[in-house]
């Protein structure tokens, strides 16, 4: 069980390491654009969402025993999170207990 769970987890590394690299590549090459952050911290930024959304997806696709289900499973909870985190809408004006509560999602943790 432990060698399974190790190479899920290095599959999962491997895979964002190469997504980011390539997201790094493409933006260096082709977009050239300011992001108000450093590129490497931007690129940090995308890593570790990258974990996130990877880890969700297998643990979830390990549970269902289905690729496409786990898949759908993953992205409504990361779009529900980016919701609660104020990715979609600044939380300037919303109460107090939503910036707490926002503080839970680490997509908020990224903006902040």
């Amino acid at each position: 069980m432990l060698k399974y769970a190790l190479a899920k987890l290095l599959m999962i590394v491997v895979n964002v390491i190469m997504q980011t690299g390539i997201i790094a590549l493409g933006i260096k090459l082709l977009v050239k654009t300011d992001f108000g952050i450093s590129f490497m911290n931007y690129i940090l930024i995308v890593f570790c969402l990258g974990l996130i959304f990877t880890s969700l997806s297998v643990v979830i696709g390990v549970l269902a025993n289905n690729v496409l289900t786990s898949n759908y499973i993953a992205f409504l909870v990361w779009t529900i999170s980016c919701l609660l985190a104020g990715l979609y809408f600044p939380l300037d004006g919303a109460s107090k207990w939503w910036e707490r509560a926002s503080l839970l999602m680490p997509q908020r943790w990224g903006v902040k």
